[in-house]
């Protein structure tokens, strides 16, 4: 597969960019929680394939910490959006104009992860997406400045979404912000997945970077001898 990303990679790009700019004008536009979580997973799901495709160490390493983070985030994303639907039957945000105790659990979880969504300090989103910026600039500058883009199309969808469903006026009697012990302890569970592996990411997946590199060189040194012979 080697040859096949070095020969198709400008190919993978343009589609790849095609489909962020595409899924961050789109998120601007729909009102359901569900829709606006899956659009944000395309656009991170083209962060990784960029990465992965551009066969260097760095962002290879920083798609896989995507990968983590998006699987983690997401998750919980789509678990508090599943209570909401449950409880009041709708996903649509217009609806969603209930203001929320601010000592409230699901409060807590649900700004958490949405903050995690656009990768903010101290989660593991944050270290992968600036290893991705950081090294987008030695292959295209044009690339980098698109992916800016979208991060400020994630951030006002985001702050959105947080507003309408966290601080809008109150139009339910039933509350159904309540989390059981169960969802407590499942929604803290990815909590502390997320905000460790932000913390001391170099320490948990160091080994990580280092085998992707050693990988990436072996084949280098593999296909140079290919072609003397």
């Amino acid at each position: 597969m080697y040859e096949a990303n070095v020969y198709f990679f400008k190919f993978v790009i343009f589609f790849s960019v095609i489909s962020i700019l595409l899924a961050s004008f789109l998120s601007l536009t729909v009102s359901d929680l569900k829709k606006i979580v899956a659009l944000s997973s395309i656009i991170h799901m083209n962060y990784i394939v960029i990465s992965l495709f551009s066969l260097k160490s760095k962002l290879i390493f920083a798609s896989l910490l995507y990968m983590f983070s998006h699987a983690f985030v997401s998750s919980g994303l789509f678990y508090m959006i599943g209570i909401l639907y449950e409880n009041s039957n709708t996903r649509n945000l217009v609806n969603y104009n209930k203001s929320l105790n601010y000592n409230s659990k699901f409060f807590f979880f649900f700004f958490f992860f949405n903050l995690s969504n656009i990768s903010f300090p101290l989660t593991m989103a944050f270290v992968a997406e600036l290893l991705i910026i950081n090294n987008l600039s030695s292959i295209s500058i044009i690339l980098l400045i698109i992916i800016l883009i979208s991060t400020l199309f994630s951030t006002i969808y985001t702050f959105f979404v947080l507003h309408n469903v966290l601080f809008g006026k109150f139009f339910l009697k039933k509350n159904f912000y309540f989390l059981t012990k169960f969802d407590f302890f499942f929604l803290f569970i990815l909590f502390l997945i997320v905000f460790v592996l932000g913390l001391f990411t170099n320490i948990c997946l160091y080994n990580l970077e280092q085998e992707i590199y050693l990988i990436i060189q072996k084949k280098n040194r593999y296909v140079l001898n290919e072609e003397v012979f």
